[in-house]
């Protein structure tokens, strides 16, 4: 049999499930680690009176999933998830209108190259084709 442990942070949110036997924890169990039970090799965590095996810890995000309330483990409300959520990233400033000018003139420039090249191009084949006759 394994022993199972759950790691906690200071705010009681559990951080970290392992057995102990699980190399996927190279530090090992620590003092701190709290022992939860022992049971198979995979990690199984009692939650809201359920028994689960491997189960995710945190979301996407990395925000923590379950608390440890007393001597029990339980989910996390979602206000308390929404609360941990990272900020959304910062988007940049708009570029200054000295800069929109520029790329305006930009593509005015590219517009009229266009009509540049198209003109080369019909007078190209117009010799290519008088130079046939």
């Amino acid at each position: 049999m394994n022993k199972h442990y759950i790691r906690v942070d200071e705010k009681g949110r559990i951080i970290a499930g392992l057995t102990d036997d699980n190399i996927a924890y190279p530090d090992g169990v620590q003092e701190s680690d709290i022992f939860t039970h022992e049971g198979g090799r995979l990690f199984e965590l009692l939650a809201d009176g359920e028994w689960l095996t491997n189960p995710p810890l945190t979301d996407t995000d990395g925000v923590c999933l379950y608390k440890r309330v007393g001597d029990l483990n339980v989910s996390r409300t979602p206000e308390e998830i929404e609360a941990d959520r990272p900020p959304e990233p910062e988007l940049p400033d708009p570029p200054p209108d000295d800069l929109l000018g520029r790329v305006e003139n930009l593509e005015n420039v590219a517009v009229e190259l266009k009509t540049v090249v198209d003109d080369l191009v019909e007078t190209v084949n117009d010799l290519l084709e008088a130079s046939r006759n």
